[in-house]
């Protein structure tokens, strides 16, 4: 469906500007890869993480990559 796919596209961009500003606070390359525990929390960039509204998963992957999801078309 297409809301399903518009939703999964804006927690992708949450995690791509959360990715974003942990790496810039703490100082990481581009080849870094944060981790679940460096994003998501009560006292981190994003309080739960998202999930896709499809039930595809999502991957982090590292700085220089988007995040991506295995749905099909779910993409930044």
């Amino acid at each position: 469906m297409r809301s399903q796919q518009n939703a999964c596209i804006e927690n992708l961009k949450q995690i791509f500007y959360a990715k974003a500003t942990w790496a810039l606070e703490t100082k990481q390359n581009s080849t870094a890869t944060p981790q679940d525990t460096d994003l998501f929390g009560t006292t981190l960039y994003i309080r739960e993480k998202p999930a896709c509204p499809a039930n595809g998963t999502y991957s982090i992957l590292a700085m220089d990559t988007k995040p991506l999801c295995s749905i099909a078309g779910h993409t930044l």
